[in-house]
């Protein structure tokens, strides 16, 4: 019985060297792993800020495109048009108003009393 004895206690003893042998390589292995999703974390972290980067230029380039499209928008061109014909149409009438008013002028004034004042 006493070899059975010794016999249990180095069989007991060899398993409990490899369950600490194991429990080592685990935790070895467990850091590893660590590492690497400490790694693929901050990768995902500047992927994510990339992202939310873009999205926020394609926002703005998105309202541009609105600004952009409204302004050219075929009603606001039409009317933007006639408004320039009528601005033009004024701008001729003004400048046959002026030309009329030149050929009037003859050129010389005459002299202006110093006495009078502004307004009398």
């Amino acid at each position: 019985m006493g070899e059975l004895d010794l016999r249990l206690i180095l069989t007991l003893a060899g398993m409990g060297v490899s369950v600490v042998s194991a429990a080592v390589i685990v935790k070895t292995k467990l850091a590893a792993v660590v590492d690497t999703m400490s790694d693929i974390e901050s990768r995902l972290r500047s992927l994510n800020s990339t992202v939310d980067r873009q999205q926020a230029h394609m926002e703005v380039a998105n309202q541009k495109l609105g600004v952009l499209s409204g302004m050219l928008a075929p009603d606001k061109m039409e009317a933007r048009a006639r408004e320039l014909a009528t601005m033009q149409g004024e701008i001729s009438g003004l400048h046959g108003s002026v030309s009329k008013l030149l050929s009037m002028h003859s050129g010389r004034h005459p002299p202006i009393d110093q006495r009078r004042q502004v307004g009398d």
